[in-house]
């Protein structure tokens, strides 16, 4: 008799674990989400010369900081590839979590 209510505490102990996990790891991935939208937009801002145009010693950089303007297609290129590595990233993880949360429920 005993050992069935220490059997039925740990079950729950073990799912309340579970829950309050399960819960950590959403509020990160949700952290992550607004954290690599917050860079793209600041990456957006710089290529586009929305945060400015930077001035040194009479040469003007502009698109690409601290890049001469010949080579701004190739920096645009790393901040697109970066944006898109970034959200092929959270949904792998995302689809990756899920089939694993489905085969700990079944």
């Amino acid at each position: 008799m005993l050992m069935s209510k220490t059997e039925e505490r740990l079950a729950r102990l073990h799912a309340r674990a579970r829950e309050i996990e399960k819960t950590r790891n959403r509020r990160f991935m949700y952290l992550y989400g607004a954290l690599s939208a917050v860079i793209f937009c600041a990456l957006v801002g710089l290529v586009t010369g929305a945060g400015g145009v930077l001035s040194f010693d009479g040469i003007t950089y502009s698109g690409a900081s601290m890049l001469s303007d010949s080579v701004g297609g190739y920096v645009l290129t790393a901040v697109v590839a970066f944006a898109v590595g970034v959200v092929v990233t959270m949904v792998v993880r995302r689809r990756v979590e899920r089939r694993h949360n489905r085969r700990k429920a079944e």
